[in-house]
């Protein structure tokens, strides 16, 4: 005989789950379809503290993280080669896109970009170098410019457009 489902304390299924009881189990003490436990399980979100042998598999699957250090002269040839031959890939690719499919031309961009940052393109020292050049001079401007503490504002164009 079938129990009613209203008739059910579900809080305590709940708790003998959570004591560590099986679906199945449960399903059977209480007569009831196995489906029908399972999505209350489900719905509700029912939980039971992880057992020992689901702690000492999980700790298993977890590998300790090694520290490698520096890659070796040969491993950085090898990692750059293999950059080449990607950027080589996407070069030839950008030849085969369509003009107008602006989609897959951006994606091939970012790609070369990612590849040049991995090479080491992207910031050349003589890149920084310079920005730092045209910084300093910047600030050499605004120190001989102006006197500490005033800000000049300077409109360029006709001042009755500036007006309006």
């Amino acid at each position: 005989m079938r129990a009613q489902q209203g008739k059910i304390d579900w809080a305590g299924v709940r708790r003998e789950y959570a004591k560590g009881v099986s679906l199945r189990s449960l399903a059977r003490h209480y007569d009831l379809p196995y489906s029908t436990v399972r999505s209350h399980a489900i719905r509700e979100g029912w939980a039971r503290p992880p057992t020992e042998t689901a702690l000492s598999a999980e700790a298993e699957r977890e590998p300790e993280l090694e520290v490698l250090g520096d890659p070796t002269p040969d491993a950085q040839r090898r990692f750059l080669a293999g950059v080449d031959r990607l950027a080589d890939r996407v070069i030839a690719a950008v030849d085969m896109v369509e003009d107008d499919d602006t989609t897959a031309l951006h994606r091939l961009t970012m790609s070369l970009r990612d590849l040049a940052a991995l090479r080491g393109y992207d910031r050349q020292p003589l890149d920084v170098e310079e920005q730092r050049s045209r910084i300093e001079v910047l600030h050499r401007r605004a120190e001989s410019d102006q006197p500490p503490g005033q800000l000049t504002i300077a409109f360029i164009g006709e001042s009755e457009e500036a007006s309006e």
